[in-house]
Order: structure tokens, then sequence, then C-alpha cells
């Protein structure tokens, strides 16, 4: 409503001030008026034609004449703002030839006939199309910067054709509405300027005029109130000193940082949960004593009561486990023989671990939120004044472009040029936009254009023996068109080694959900493992992610082989130097920029020990398509092993397009 409300206050102002100019100067300024909402809405620029009512009918042919061309040549205006130019151009002709030929032209026709075009062209140019390309965008109604311009062209119009007080209260109240100080300076300067120029004086009334954008109130020392016409402009300035006074705003930092803080709280409460589905104390112990027996006892070759007699020796591994000072048979394994029982001090440091990884994360995008934070605000202030009331805003700023959803009402149908306008501006990035209609609301996903498209193959073979492999794979596409991919070897084969790589990417998937960068969720992986007393249960992984706006790539590998990306006709090898499941060297991750026509292989030791790097440079044709390329190189490693996998084989083939 309050939308509205402002559009019908300035358009008022603007049709309605013609009205105190002669004709000629009038029906100028219409075509004006009528040209740019034009660009808008075809629509909106019948709105111009109340001018009218209130000038010579000869005039009234022109501006009906000028809404005619735009009509009629619609579809050329739209296809490229160069015809949009033309068509103006031919509308200011033609409002020029005509009074020419009646023998009633003036040269205050031709001046203002050339400012306008020169306003027109600024906002054409300037203020509604993109920095490249041709094509007409749809320019947003309330664009401070096109008021602005407007606004300045009535000020040079009114200081030297009609320097009414009246004229100048009204427009001085239009500044004070797009509330922009530094705006009011210049306005306010410029006006002296042109005072002096004209009467060489400033006069009191004057003063108080143009100062209304600053204070309004200040009218109110000059107001004849005998005059009935003063309480009108007192009301006046009392209904836009209200209409100014802005809602409470989204706070963008709180609400982000509350939800990573409770992205944070699910984690833990996670961590317990997984706690409380581990054995018994009593069984974690049983299964210690059986690992020392394996490991130590049974390949023991010391002649100590202990290796014969069993109830001897449990009771000996039992001191040996609480940490009691008994080694009573001389054992040189007994201090690592340790078992930490402390279930609740166990839990407090990988909860504390939890904190400590997390700790950077928060840090680095608490900063990231601060910088961002006057765009998000300004994004959700320019929306509502479409009435489009943001109810919800979910930011992902572990994405290094912008990245963020939001949920509207369905009580407005959603406009998708508004809002990728709205997002442009304030975000000054090319933006795309994904709408997700549920029952009761929308939601949308804001983000950064990709540059590029991805396609990917992928697939997974047993060795020979087996009926299950040991390798997983995991893949996700989010909104903004960014990739994960994950492949995991579980060490050995069979269901062991798949149950170990689904472990991995069961929580590579649902530590995905929270607001944590790549690197971040490697590291809480780690906690979980530790957790989980899985160190006996080892399991490689690669991943990687693709943003398709930044053209950059992460690949992170812990204890995998070899990776391959084919770029320029040359094949780059990534090398693992990690543990599995390690962050231990910051070598094993990388950060690469990518381009078009570029090939990325993920595969696991059953591909990358049996071909070569120069077999898979030499004999694979990258030019061919994602699916091409996987089985190529699948039916490649079948022939050179004679149809007889020796280990399980996983292949993940993405090409940049």
């Amino acid at each position: 409503m309050k939308k509205y409300f402002v559009l019908a206050i300035r358009y008022t102002f603007y049709i309605a001030t013609l009205t105190f100019f002669k004709d000629e100067i009038t029906v100028i300024g219409g075509i004006f008026l009528l040209s740019v909402l034009f660009l808008d809405n075809p629509f909106y620029s019948i709105l111009p034609l109340c001018l009218c009512f209130t000038i010579k009918p000869s005039m009234s042919i022109l501006l009906l004449a000028g809404l005619l061309y735009h009509i009629l040549l619609y579809s050329f205006i739209k296809k490229n703002r160069y015809y949009a130019f033309i068509v103006y151009f031919i509308c200011l002709l033609t409002a020029n030839i005509i009074p020419i030929i009646q023998k009633t032209y003036s040269l205050d026709m031709l001046y203002t006939s050339l400012f306008a075009f020169v306003l027109y062209a600024c906002i054409h140019f300037f203020y509604i199309f993109h920095k490249k390309g041709n094509k007409i965008q749809t320019i947003a109604i309330n664009e401070k910067l096109i008021h602005l311009t407007i606004l300045l062209g009535y000020l040079f119009l009114i200081a030297f054709y009609n320097p009414l007080p009246i004229l100048y209260f009204l427009l001085f109240m239009q500044l004070f509405i797009i509330n922009d100080y530094k705006y009011n300076i210049v306005f306010f300067l410029l006006s002296l300027l042109l005072s002096l120029i004209k009467t060489h004086s400033l006069s009191i009334e004057y003063m108080a005029y143009i100062s209304t954008s600053f204070v309004p109130p200040i009218l109110f020392i000059q107001l004849d109130y005998t005059q009935p016409i003063s309480y009108l402009y007192m009301v006046y300035t009392i209904l836009l000193t209200l209409l100014r006074i802005q809602p409470k705003k989204i706070t963008i930092e709180t609400d982000y940082i509350n939800n990573l803080f409770q992205d944070f709280k699910n984690y833990i409460q996670n961590l317990n949960i997984q706690y409380d589905k581990l054995n018994t104390l009593k069984e974690l112990k049983e299964n210690h004593l059986e690992l020392i027996q394996q490991n130590y006892c049974n390949n023991c070759k010391e002649e100590r009561i202990c290796r014969y007699k069993l109830d001897k020796r449990y009771s000996f591994l039992c001191n040996a486990m609480n940490n009691e000072n008994n080694n009573i048979y001389q054992c040189p394994h007994y201090a690592e023989f340790y078992f930490n029982t402390n279930i609740e001090s166990r839990t407090s440091y990988l909860q504390f671990n939890a904190i400590t990884n997390l700790a950077d994360e928060l840090e680095y995008l608490y900063a990231q939120n601060i910088k961002m934070a006057s765009a998000y605000n300004k994004f959700i202030n320019d929306l509502s004044f479409y009435d489009y009331i943001i109810q919800s805003i979910d930011i992902n700023l572990s994405t290094p472009t912008i990245y963020f959803s939001f949920i509207l009402s369905k009580k407005k149908e959603i406009i998708p040029e508004i809002i990728l306008k709205t997002a442009s501006k304030a975000f000054h990035e090319v933006i795309d936009l994904k709408i997700i209609e549920n029952k009761e609301n929308y939601q949308i996903y804001i983000y950064k254009k990709p540059k590029v498209k991805i396609e990917y193959a992928h697939k997974i073979l047993a060795k020979d023996e087996n009926i299950i492999s040991g390798d997983n794979y995991y893949i996700k596409k989010d909104f903004n068109e960014s990739y994960t991919f994950a492949l995991s070897d579980g060490m050995g084969s069979g269901h062991a080694a798949y149950k170990e790589s689904s472990e991995a990417l069961k929580w590579i998937s649902h530590l995905s959900k929270y607001h944590f960068s790549l690197k971040t969720i490697l590291k809480l992986l780690e906690n979980i493992y530790d957790l989980k007393c899985e160190y006996d249960s080892y399991a490689t992984l690669d991943i990687l992610n693709i943003n398709t706006a930044n053209m950059r790539l992460n690949l992170y590998k812990l204890g995998s082989t070899t990776s391959y990306i084919y770029h320029n006709k040359e094949l780059q090898a990534y090398e693992n130097k990690a543990l599995p499941l390690k962050l231990d060297d910051i070598n094993s991750s990388y950060e690469i920029e990518y381009y078009k026509d570029d090939v990325i292989l993920l595969c696991s030791d059953g591909i990358s020990d049996f071909l070569t790097k120069t077999e898979l440079k030499n004999e694979i044709d990258f030019t061919q398509n994602s699916e091409v390329i996987m089985n190529t190189i699948l039916n490649k490693l079948k022939r050179k092993e004679q149809n007889h996998l020796k280990d399980d084989a996983s292949i993940i083939v993405i090409k940049i397009i």
C-alpha cells in the first residue's frame, strides 16, 4: 500500500507541475514522462494523457501521437535499447515539426526538447541497462537515480520558466521522500546558484521552501495562516514526514549468526545422539580386551604365566586397562593397554574439539556477514517497496559467491523481473533465481548467475569375486548450480569396505546441510570418527566442490588415489599426501581455476593402479561427452585386465560445458 501511495505522490507531482507551464513546454514534458514510464510498464504511460485536459487540442494531438508511436513500435522497443531511443527521438521530432508547420513554434519548445532529450539519454543509457548487452530490461519504477534525474530536469524547468514557491516546495518534498542527504545538499546548492543567476538575490521565503528536503517543518514559519491553502501545505508536509518513517529493519547480522549457532547446536546434539548409539561400556571394554589379545598376546613369545592361563591374563590386562601400576609379569607393552572409561570426559573433549574447529569458521563467516550486511539490508528494504515482505531469510556465506534463499507469502504475485532487478542493484552482480512454490508460500533462491554448465557420469564396478563393491560416491547439486562430488574407497573389499565408505559419505551428506565450509565439514568428520572409535576402519575420500559462477573448484584428497584434470590438451595430476579421513597436510587440498571444455576425473585405485597417466592422455578422447569418456576408460580397463578386475573400480567423470 505504501508503494502505491508514494507513486501517486510522485507522479501527481510530475504531471500536475507541467500544468503551470506553457502548452509547448507541457507537451514536451508529457512525452518525456510517457516514454520513461513505457520502459517500465506500457500501461503506466497512459497517465500523462491527463495533461490533454489542460492544453490546447492541437498540442493534445502531439501527446497522443507520442503514445501511439510507442504502442505501434512496442516489439522494437523491447527488442533493442537503441530502438527505444530512436522511438523517443521520433516523438520529439514530430512534436517540433508540427508546430513549425502550424507556425506556432517557439524557441522555448526547442530548448525544452533538447534538455528533455539529454535527460532521457541519461536515464536510458546509464540507469536502465546492464553494462553488457542491448536487450531491454524491466526497470524499477522506484529507481532512485531515475527519479533524481527527473527532479533535476524539473528544477531547471521551474528555475527558468516558472519559479513559483509552491513548485519549489513540492519538488523538495520529493527529495525528502527519497531520503538521501548527499543529493539533498546537491539540489540545495544548485537551487541557490540558479536563484543567484536569475534574480541576483536570495529571499528568506525561497530559502524556507528549498530547505524542506532537510526539515519539512521549516516551511511552517513562512506560511500565511490567514490563507486556507497554508493548512493544505501543513497537512501535506505532515503526511510526507510520517510516510518517511521507516519500519524496523531486519537485522541480518543477528539473524544469520543465530542461524549459524543453531547449526552448531544441532551438530553437538548430533554428536551426543551418535554417542548414545554406541555399545555399552562393558562391550567397549570387551572389544578393547579382544584387540589387545589379538595384537599382542597371541603373538607373544615370552614364557610367562599370562601366556598360558587365560584367567591370569584377564586379570592382568584389566589392571593395565585401568592404568594401575601393577606390571607383575614385566610385560613390555603394559603402558599401551590403557583404556579411557571416562565417557563424560571423552564426550566433553570431542565437543571441545568441535568448538575449536568451528572457531575459525565462525570468525570468517561473521566478518563476511558484516561486510555484506548493508547489501542484504538494501535488498530487503528495496524489495519491501514492492510490498514483498520477507518472512525469513537463509544466507549461506560459506560459499564463495552470493547464495541465499528467502520466504515470501503467497498473498502477492511473484514478478521475477522485479526481484532480479532489485538483487542485481543491491549486490552489483549478474543474478539468477529459482522459485519453489510451497503450499503457503514461495521459497526463492538468489545466486550469482553461472558462467558454465556441468555434465557428469559415474559408475562403480565390483572386483570379480565380490557381489558388492567397497567403493561409494555422493553427488549434490545446490540451487546456485554449484556441485559437490565425493568418492570413497573403503579399506579392503566386499561388504565391510562398502560399510566404511558409505558411512563416510553419509556424514558428508548430513553435514552439508549446515552453513559450514567444505574444509570445516572434513574437520567435523574427523571428530565423528574419533567419537565412533573407528580408527581401525579407514576409508579414503576424494571430495570436490565446483562453483559455476566464479570458475573455481576446491579438491580435498584424504588417503585417496590420484585425480586428473584435462585442460588445453594436457592431463594434470593431483596427488594425495594426507592420511585417510585426516587433514594432516594442507598440500592435499587444492584450489584450482577451471575453464570451459575441461574434464575432471575422480577415480579409485581400482582404476589408477592399472591405467597410467600416459595411457589416459594418449588413448582417451576427452572431447567427447562425459558418458562416452567414462565408458571408454572402463572398457580399456576391462580389456587390459582381460575382464578380470583385481580391485573395486569407481569413477566420476565431470565435463565443463
